[in-house]
């Protein structure tokens, strides 16, 4: 299972991301049908950008929900704060990649 797969199953058994359509514009800042495409497609990897975008975000609502009141959302944030790690930590190593055109000198 590739990241986005993981990330993706593991906020719609949360209840955070009810489509593919909704995880590709608002966690992915792609297109409705960037997920569906990746998904579909067995020879392609999440962009860069698309990559970005998740790690970012999560970042974003792990930060949120740990600074909050309620304990609700800071047991969330503690829930978020490894699938935050693991999305960094295939961004940075797709971001070191020989394979990636625009680590090219």
């Amino acid at each position: 299972m590739n990241i986005l797969e993981e990330a993706y199953s593991e906020l719609e058994r949360d209840g955070i991301v009810t489509n593919q359509c909704a995880f590709s514009v608002h966690w992915l800042n792609k297109s409705r049908r960037y997920f569906s495409m990746i998904r579909a497609s067995h020879d392609r990897d999440a962009s860069l950008a698309a990559l970005s975008s998740l790690a970012a975000n999560l970042k974003y609502h792990t930060d949120t929900c740990r600074e909050s009141r309620l304990g609700e959302l800071r047991q969330k944030a503690d829930w978020l704060y490894p699938l935050t790690q693991k999305v960094w930590t295939a961004l940075y190593k797709k971001a070191l990649t020989r394979d990636n055109p625009a680590r090219t000198l």
